[in-house]
């Protein structure tokens, strides 16, 4: 897998949403695979979509990733709002090119165009299952304060550090 190659995520509706719970386990899939190189820090750049990327389940997987991990620091850095570029846009719209220039029939001619979006350094392309979901809903009710992560919503930067064994979460 080389280095800078975009992850794509694709399922179909019966097995999972787009929710918090799936997209914190496409991050956890993505954290293992950097873990695997022996990356100790990761930083995110995520839009302020709150349903999806700005919310306590997503810190929750961040949080519980980070204390079984061999990583030091997962931050999550989020875009102003109506000012973001990121390059999951451009993904997007590559991917979108492939999809106007086919007839697709099948679920497997997505997975084909996604494949082809970029021709110079393919994206690597998870085919999702319900059994890669994780309940991470369950795991913040169980081991965090409900309020925990108030405020969040209004937050710019999410640091998890890891020193000694201890996690600590800061907002900024």
């Amino acid at each position: 897998m080389k280095p800078n190659q975009g992850h794509c995520y694709i399922w179909n509706e019966a097995e999972c949403n787009r929710g918090a719970n799936d997209i914190a386990s496409f991050m956890w899939r993505w954290l293992q695979d950097k873990e695997k190189q022996n990356v100790k820090r990761v930083i995110f750049y995520s839009d302020t979509r709150g349903g999806q990327n700005r919310n306590q389940i997503i810190i929750t997987a961040l949080v519980v990733f980070l204390a079984k991990s061999n990583m030091t620091s997962i931050e999550q850095k989020f875009f102003e709002r109506g000012h973001s570029k990121m390059e999951a846009d451009s993904m997007h719209s590559a991917i979108k090119g492939q999809f106007d220039k086919k007839n697709i029939f099948l679920p497997s001619g997505y997975m084909e165009c996604m494949l082809a979006a970029n021709k110079k350094n393919p994206y690597h392309v998870h085919e999702v299952t319900h059994s890669d979901i994780m309940d991470f809903d369950a795991i913040n009710k169980q081991y965090f304060k409900q309020d925990a992560f108030n405020g969040i919503l209004k937050v710019h930067h999410i640091t998890c550090a890891k020193s000694d064994g201890d996690i600590k979460v800061k907002f900024a």
